[in-house]
């Protein structure tokens, strides 16, 4: 049975909202260490929100850490849905994932402050950890990052529009609607 690592009181590891909770390597088993993300907690929605710029609705998961070598594996699923804006129209719409989860993470290399580092291909799929513990807040952030699509449109996958009266076209400003000032795009011009 894994361990709810939502609930920051219900276990010994250190945890607090910035930094989420952090797993000492040498406490994952051969068998792996079971994790259940609860998404009211504040360090999951802070992970979110960094990836999303938004916090999110509804996030729950479940991951299991599994030792590599000096490395660590993490699989499993996770679920979020959240609030943002399509791209081409500005409607409100709400994005959804849930989706399995596979990463891997290795000791951060030891380097000079000026010193490249140069990457194989087969080492850009790898996160980074620091002193011998993994950040639950950094899996979460990364997972998220990773589906974030370039440009969300109503008529995507995952995407669901709030209001479905009007169909989604690029706005003309000319003659438009106003752009609400709350939009990050309110301050965008066409040029003469």
């Amino acid at each position: 049975m894994g361990r709810d690592y939502g609930a920051a009181q219900a276990h010994p590891l250190q945890s607090n909202m910035r930094q989420g909770v952090r797993i000492p390597v040498d406490n994952i088993s051969e068998g792996g260490l079971e994790a259940t993300l609860v998404g009211s907690e504040p360090w999951i929605k802070a992970a979110a929100q960094l990836a999303l710029d938004t916090a999110p609705s509804h996030l729950e998961g479940h991951v299991i850490l599994f030792p590599v070598g000096d490395s660590v594996r993490i699989q499993g699923n996770l679920q979020v849905t959240f609030s943002t804006a399509c791209d081409r129209c500005l409607s409100e719409v709400m994005l959804s994932f849930d989706d399995k989860i596979d990463l891997y993470y290795s000791p951060r290399p030891k380097h000079q402050p000026d010193e490249t580092i140069a990457l194989e291909s087969g080492e850009l799929d790898i996160g980074w950890f620091d002193n011998g513990e993994i950040d639950l807040s950094h899996i979460i952030s990364e997972q998220l990052a990773l589906w974030m699509p370039d440009r969300v449109r109503c008529d995507d996958d995952q995407v669901s529009r709030k209001d479905k009266s009007n169909s989604c076209i690029v706005i003309d400003h000319e003659g438009g609607p106003e752009l609400e000032k709350h939009s990050p795009f309110a301050g965008l011009r066409l040029p003469d």
